[in-house]
């Protein structure tokens, strides 16, 4: 069994087949020391950006929120001033048909009280620069956290929290260069966040989200997905590790 959690809000909108897989006791494949290093720079990252990180007596590292200038979301035109907005309920839990998560916090603005609802992520310049316009559900990691928000507004509301809106705070990591998404709510993705989630304790095994071709390579969201053994295992099928002209593993159905 895996120590992280079986089924977070996190997840809301991951393959049916991972949530399904996660929520009858299949451990996740660990993270490589790489993949650590990588996640715990995004949580160094976030703590920088609103709380600000005490490194000894004399230096501190942020918080750089209210230190930036306006941001803009070019695909909406929704522009924000940070020093116009207080950082409230950092890492509140919240909870959608018994499955909890902790939201990254609450943007409240200082005269008129419209509260947002903020994510972040922190991303290399390639990923920056593809999620900067266009439709994020169009990739299904970018879509993942768009089902992220929209769970996390569930968990909210059902608390008798007030959400006005609600973005996706994008951090370059290379560059240090920060915007953000405006995230339009859709009650569909609601529907389907509780329909989702109730595979978690299903008897009956869900059809994968992603088709697999025995002898050819995984698609990109199976590449990177923890459930990846096991769900081969489920599937009937092995899993082949090969490597690209350019050296990174790609995992062929077997």
């Amino acid at each position: 069994m895996s120590e992280r959690p079986a089924v977070s809000l996190s997840m809301a909108l991951k393959c049916r087949s991972f949530i399904w897989l996660n929520g009858h006791g299949y451990a996740q494949e660990e993270p490589t020391q790489t993949a650590g290093r990588t996640f715990g720079i995004g949580h160094l990252a976030e703590a920088a950006m609103f709380d600000g990180i005490k490194i000894d007596e004399d230096h501190t590292v942020g918080p750089w929120w209210e230190t930036l200038e306006e941001i803009t979301d070019n695909s909406h035109g929704v522009k924000i001033k940070p020093s116009e907005w207080d950082v409230i309920d950092r890492q509140r839990e919240v909870e959608v048909d018994g499955f909890k998560g902790h939201i990254d916090g609450l943007l409240k603005h200082k005269i008129d009280g419209t509260v947002l609802l903020v994510d972040m992520k922190t991303t290399g310049g390639f990923g920056y620069d593809r999620n900067l316009k266009g439709d994020l559900n169009e990739s299904p990691f970018s879509r993942g956290y768009v089902g992220q928000l929209h769970a996390y507004r569930l968990g909210l509301l059902a608390q008798g929290q007030r959400v006005d809106g609600m973005l996706l705070l994008y951090f370059n990591k290379e560059q240090s260069k920060v915007m953000f998404r405006y995230i339009d709510y859709d009650p569909a993705i609601d529907a389907e966040i509780h329909e989702r989630l109730s595979w978690a304790n299903a008897t009956a095994e869900p059809t994968p989200d992603y088709e697999w071709t025995r002898g050819q390579p995984v698609g990109l969201a199976c590449s990177y997905c923890s459930q990846r053994p096991n769900c081969a295992i489920v599937r009937g099928m092995g899993l082949a590790l090969e490597f690209n002209k350019k050296g990174s593993p790609v995992w062929r159905a077997a």
